[in-house]
């Protein structure tokens, strides 16, 4: 779901790093983008000049119009400070704007088409098992089904395409 990140905070690994990932993804919106020039006790949030920092590999969508930034990357015209943890912070808006009610509306409803079915078939896969709790097995005229408590490999090949693990 779509959410706003609100000065959430970034350490700096490299006294040349250039570029900082956000943690969440997909970025719609970035509203504030600020270093700290004071101390850990004392902190002084000095807003980046707006040129001097942009999104990378911007995305739009062709029936909206909307742009998104899929990996969240922030290039920094210069170098990050990064004498000491927590010295980059940022508020921006990010994932996957979700309507439910109208989930054939692709300027509403933006989650990609895959995970959008993944979600239903779960929800399905759960209220058809709701009457089956504690059970894995049944059997009906010799013949025996079984279940599992997992995610299918299919499900999870899917899940897979969106998980960006950075550090």
């Amino acid at each position: 779901m779509q959410q706003s990140f609100v000065n959430d905070t970034y350490s700096i690994d490299s006294s040349r790093q250039d570029t900082l990932i956000l943690r969440h993804t997909p970025v719609f919106s970035i509203s504030s983008f600020q270093w700290r020039a004071g101390t850990p006790t004392n902190p002084s949030w000095t807003d980046f000049i707006a040129d001097q920092y942009e999104l990378v590999d911007p995305r739009t969508d062709p029936a909206s119009g909307i742009v998104w930034y899929p990996s969240g990357e922030i290039r920094v015209y210069g170098v990050l400070p990064g004498l000491y943890s927590n010295m980059i912070r940022a508020t921006y808006v990010a994932g996957y704007p979700v309507d439910w009610p109208n989930a054939e509306n692709g300027t509403t409803h933006k989650l990609p088409g895959d995970l959008t079915y993944l979600c239903e078939n779960l929800v399905v896969r759960r209220f058809n098992r709701r009457k089956l709790a504690g059970m894995s097995s049944q059997a009906l005229e010799g013949a025996t089904h079984s279940w599992r408590n997992e995610i299918d490999a299919e499900d999870l090949d899917v899940l897979a395409q969106y998980r960006d693990i950075h550090f």
